[in-house]
């Protein structure tokens, strides 16, 4: 039996992975124990049946392994997915601005979107093996097989995402695994990389460096988040939410900024920011530079705890091309102090 590939977190709102040890005695009595409740063992074996079955969860380390519409609206089987897939084709029903074939077209897409997040995921890479390694035919008679009611477009859905990922994987920023990844973006760099006038440990820490103007500070950006956190966003939200010319090509920013927005992940962030002890006065862009030795954060660090969610978040709030509105629509502003200076900025 091969070994089941280790755990790694993705998520910002989970803990990393604490090894525990256990004694020969205590080793079977717990998996009796883990066995009686019906719960999958850490080595669950997956088939091709099985990841093509829609009522099917998969565990890996003893947790469900969840997958995502729109990156945030989370699900643990393809059959919890349907229904909010169904409910995305009426909703916009009498606005008038969708007609039969477009709720159609948009029902296919957000199943195919559905698939592929099932088969890609970052936390366990058994279910793209699967689909890879196994031909177009095996494929489809795998999901004859399927006893169960499946949505229009399914097997096609299945073939186009298998079709896509065995030509996708040489591509490191695009790997389905967090190990590619950090050979891309998170990978630290011994010398360090110099870019614009300033030394980063890896490109990760400069693209989420360059988010913020030169002259912010960590207090500025405190002060930005008990702002934000203030403001209740449900009714901005929501008119973004009743307009399908509006939602649709911004999914992915709305759903971004409503799980960010929210009044405990603010705080979560206020507590991140606040726990790594950076000192009032620190340029917020500065912090996750290289001043002679390595830089105090790691790129996974960077990423999802400490810049990434937020400084992202102002960026689609306030983002957008010269002459254009951002997403938006600017609900409020906050002035920035002085203009950039040479070098290091964007």
């Amino acid at each position: 039996m091969r070994k089941s590939p280790r755990k790694l977190e993705h998520s910002s709102r989970e803990a990393l992975p604490i090894p525990r040890s256990c004694s020969r005695l205590s080793c079977p009595a717990l998996l009796a124990v883990v066995l009686s409740f019906g719960v999958f063992s850490f080595a669950q074996e997956v088939s091709l049946s099985k990841l093509v079955t829609p009522s099917t969860v998969v565990f890996n380390d003893g947790h469900p392994v969840t997958f995502a519409i729109h990156a945030f609206i989370e699900f643990k089987s393809l059959n919890d997915a349907f229904p909010y897939i169904e409910s995305q084709t009426e909703r916009w029903k009498n606005s008038g601005k969708l007609d039969a074939a477009a709720r159609q077209r948009l029902g296919r897409q957000l199943l195919h979107e559905a698939i592929e997040s099932r088969v890609i995921s970052t936390t366990d890479e058994r279910l793209l093996e699967l689909l890879i390694t196994h031909t177009a035919e095996e494929l489809k008679n795998a999901i004859a097989m399927v006893k169960e009611t499946l949505p229009s477009g399914y097997q096609e859905a299945f073939l186009d995402v298998q079709e896509k990922w065995k030509h996708s994987l040489n591509c490191w920023s695009a790997s389905p695994s967090i190990q590619g990844r950090v050979l891309s973006n998170w990978y630290p760099i011994e010398e360090g990389i110099t870019l614009y006038g300033a030394t980063c440990d890896s490109t990760e820490h400069f693209w989420q460096a360059v988010k913020y103007h030169p002259n912010i500070t960590v207090a500025r950006v405190q002060e930005l988040v008990d702002v934000i956190q203030k403001k209740d966003w449900k009714p901005w939200l929501a008119r973004l939410d009743n307009d399908p010319d509006l939602y649709l090509p911004n999914a992915y920013a709305v759903e971004f900024l409503r799980h960010n927005l929210a009044g405990e992940r603010l705080q979560w962030f206020r507590h991140e920011l606040d726990k790594y002890g950076r000192r009032a006065s620190d340029r917020a862009g500065e912090v996750q530079l290289r001043h002679g030795s390595p830089s105090h954060f790691s790129a996974f660090e960077e990423k999802v705890r400490l810049s990434g969610p937020f400084s992202s978040c102002l960026c689609v709030l306030f983002g957008g091309r010269p002459g254009q509105e951002s997403v938006s629509g600017a609900p409020f502003r906050c002035d920035l102090p002085g203009k950039p200076k040479a070098g290091f900025h964007q």
